[in-house]
């Protein structure tokens, strides 16, 4: 971080977006099938029930991306995606062999996995909003923070040190223990110039259908939930920072956690582009279609329908909130809110 503050490496931060991420967008596409009468002609008169009532129907991505060998790997998946949604008289019916959205990303992360080079490892991290990819700190605006928090935040940082020394420590720009602090601060809601990542993708998926409303996605017809992957050699990218096991913050160890630090952030025209296959949901047919009783819509059921079945799928493999949580006050919260009538709403704080 320069001597000038947080500011500046936000401005930094702003105008060397592009240097810093090498991005390619992909887009799944879905729809609702709950008003479709799913064929039962060959099941012997027996109610068929489809695991998802939602159809992953295309994956589209950028043809302009200039990794071939990524390419390659969109391509195939789109290939078996489209496969049985070519047929309509399958689509809807027990006979498709359709994707699950959690599978999709499954197959995608296993993909990548077989093509990166050695000494790159892969990260995740998800939202349920795709909210620009930026620190806490460096928000302003609306759910942003004020200038003044950037020039101070070394000052704030200090006097909290000093004021709970059991909780954390004062550390000075450029001290390789900094980051422990700052991950501390961030880990009790502090907005600090960390980005959290995780090297568990079922973690990032937790989090991307976790507190997931539709009422607040269709504000803007643009938001999705979104699946971060990123491509990181912890040589070259200097803003990768881990934190070790820490007994005062388990969760950083039970969320496998890791950091983007952009205090770290020089630019001096030799950037090594981070490469981030940024996975969004989009509604196959744009048209909003009220249901029966008019007051949901076929899209609202498709993406709800979606973060139901990643939640289940996720579940299955034994991860819910209460593993990412194990620090005892927030494991009686999320205890408390698996009792309470709106708890598929309920949200993680990451």
């Amino acid at each position: 971080m320069s001597e000038k503050g947080l500011n500046s490496d936000q401005k930094l931060y702003s105008s060397h977006i592009n240097d810093i991420f090498d991005t390619v967008d992909i887009t799944i596409h879905i729809e609702d099938i709950g008003g479709f009468d799913l064929d039962d002609s060959d099941n012997d008169g027996l109610d068929f029930e489809q695991e998802n009532n939602y159809n992953v129907v295309n994956f589209s991505f950028d043809n302009g991306y200039e990794d071939e060998a990524l390419k390659d790997i969109f391509k195939e998946i789109k290939t078996k995606v489209c496969a049985d949604n070519s047929n309509e008289e399958k689509r809807y019916s027990e006979k498709r062999d359709g994707w699950s959205a959690f599978y999709l990303i499954k197959e995608l992360v296993e993909k990548i996995e077989t093509q990166i080079k050695e000494g790159e490892t892969l990260f995740y991290r998800g939202q349920n909003n795709n909210w620009s990819l930026e620190p806490s700190a460096y928000r302003s605006g609306t759910g942003g923070y004020k200038t003044e928090y950037r020039d101070e935040f070394d000052s704030i940082y200090k006097n909290i040190a000093y004021r709970y020394p059991e909780k954390v420590k004062y550390y000075g720009l450029g001290k390789k223990k900094r980051v422990f602090a700052l991950a501390e601060l961030q880990h009790y809601g502090l907005p600090t110039p960390l980005i959290d990542l995780t090297d568990n993708p079922f973690i990032a998926m937790l989090f991307m259908v976790d507190g997931f409303d539709y009422k607040i996605f269709s504000k803007n017809s643009s938001s999705s939930p979104e699946f971060d992957i990123f491509i990181i050699d912890k040589e070259k990218h200097s803003l990768y920072q881990d934190v070790p096991k820490n007994r005062n913050n388990p969760r950083i160890d039970a969320q496998r956690g890791s950091f983007l630090n952009f205090e770290n952030l020089v630019i001096d025209g030799s950037v090594e582009p981070i490469k981030r296959i940024r996975v969004l949901f989009k509604n196959f047919d744009d048209a909003e279609v009220e249901s029966a009783n008019g007051t949901e819509s076929n899209i609202q059921n498709a993406f709800d329908g979606l973060a139901s079945d990643i939640k289940l799928k996720l579940s299955q493999f034994h991860y819910d909130g209460s593993e990412l949580y194990p620090d005892f006050d927030k494991y009686l919260e999320y205890t408390k809110s698996r009792y309470r009538p709106n708890f598929v709403k309920a949200r993680l704080d990451q």
